[in-house]
């Protein structure tokens, strides 16, 4: 679907998604907010009651060299999209340090890998399930669909199958 049929210009998208961070992280953590960007105005408005968590974790996706540097700069974690392999390394690498130098500790950003069910055997979600780990994936999501299941017990005897291979 075209961002432009959702009534959003693709070309602007992060800068919204930027101010939408900083409008929602203000409306978590005060009573009353005014505020006034280049896409939202908000005047004297607030949650009731406020979270009782004032950092809400914001995960962000994303490949582009933008879109790692906003994840850098504002987010708590980022979904990465490919294989454990020495371009996502390479890119992990450069999203740290994209994140040091925004003066944020790179070991507090979350990294959420996906490992699809079709991408092989059991032996081969050990193996990227292991890559992930040694690249510092903080969570991994194991994703059933696109497999060809019709049943809801065959998604789950995929998850079960996974998590006896990676002895969860």
């Amino acid at each position: 679907m075209e961002y432009e049929a959702l009534g959003m210009d693709f070309h602007t998208r992060g800068r919204v998604i930027e101010e939408q961070i900083e409008v929602l992280r203000l409306l978590w953590s005060q009573e009353i907010v005014s505020y006034r960007g280049r896409f939202h105005t908000i005047v004297e408005a607030g949650l009731n009651p406020l979270p009782t968590r004032r950092r809400i974790p914001i995960w962000l996706g994303g490949s582009s060299e933008k879109a790692l540097q906003r994840v850098a700069r504002l987010a708590d974690g980022w979904f990465p999209l490919g294989e454990p392999d020495e371009t996502m390394r390479a890119t992990l690498a450069q999203l740290r340090a994209w994140t040091a130098e925004a003066g944020r500790d790179p070991a507090m950003l979350g990294i959420e890998a996906r490992l699809n069910v079709s991408s092989g055997d059991s032996h081969a979600w050990v193996r990227q399930t292991e890559a992930w780990q040694e690249m510092g994936a903080t969570h991994l999501s194991f994703n059933t669909m696109g497999a060809g299941y019709t049943s809801l017990d065959q998604h789950l005897e995929a998850l079960r199958a996974y998590a006896e291979a990676v002895k969860l």
